[in-house]
């Protein structure tokens, strides 16, 4: 078996861990991704009910984090400053 502390994420592991002991869990899920994009994941006491409602969190964690970074892009949108394809509307000014 490979060293855990000699992982690139073992320091990471490490913090997560210690938050999750604060949260008090009573269910945890893992999900990883390997190298040739296949997944992996590991539960701690999670029936489907549980699983499903962390697809739904990692789900709104992505949504949340694509509002963010095109926040400026949708704000131009709405206002009618950009066209869809990111272009400056022109004015008349």
């Amino acid at each position: 078996m490979a060293d855990i502390k000699a992982q690139p994420y073992a320091e990471w592991l490490e913090a997560s861990l210690r938050d999750l002991v604060e949260l008090h869990p009573c269910t945890i899920g893992i999900v990883c991704i390997m190298p040739d994009g296949t997944t992996g994941t590991q539960y701690f006491n999670a029936d489907n009910r549980d699983r499903l409602i962390m697809c739904e969190a990692l789900q709104i964690d992505s949504l949340d984090d694509l509002l963010r970074v095109n926040a400026d892009h949708l704000r131009a949108l709405i206002l009618g400053e950009e066209d869809e394809d990111g272009e400056q509307e022109a004015t008349d000014d």
